[in-house]
């Protein structure tokens, strides 16, 4: 791992360690974490154990076990830290995690949304699929006949 990486994954274990509690719990957080980034085909605390502490799996088995069994820790305060770290920051935008797949943002009008594509582009974040949750041709529609109400009367006057 380059250096700058692994100043990053530093960086990130530390901040997500931070909402985690007590500070016994970095350590195996830690080897957690880089167990599941390191090669191999099992990612239970057995083999992350045997490449994170080759001289002493079976202490090193006992910890994580122990570190995912006994998890006290708040897993919505865990998620909105991840949410900070790899999220970019959009004036303007708020973004919610879903689930696994889903990333729900708000943002005003006013914004662009090529820009906030193109932001969450270049933090690696890919958009595969967009949906609204409300009908933007509607609420244009209205918006427009809302703003024309005294053009649609003089129509209607015309009409009659």
């Amino acid at each position: 791992m380059s250096e700058d990486r692994q100043e990053r994954f530093t960086a990130y274990v530390e901040a997500l360690a931070e909402v985690i509690g007590h500070a016994d719990r970095a350590e195996p957080l830690r080897d957690y974490c880089r167990g599941l980034l390191l090669p191999g085909e099992r990612k239970s605390v057995e083999p992350i154990a045997a490449v994170t502490a080759p001289a002493r799996v079976s202490a090193k088995h006992q910890s994580l076990l122990h570190f995912v069994a006994n998890a006290p820790w708040s897993n919505e305060r865990v998620l909105s830290r991840i949410q900070e770290l790899i999220l970019p920051v959009i004036e303007g935008v708020k973004f919610e995690a879903r689930d696994d797949h889903t990333l729900a943002l708000e943002m005003p009008r006013s914004l662009d949304l090529n820009g906030v594509f193109a932001t969450l582009n270049a933090s690696n974040i890919r958009v595969r699929s967009m949906r609204n949750e409300s009908n933007r041709l509607e609420e244009l529609f209205v918006r427009l006949t809302g703003d024309n109400k005294k053009v649609l009367a003089d129509a209607a006057k015309v009409q009659a």
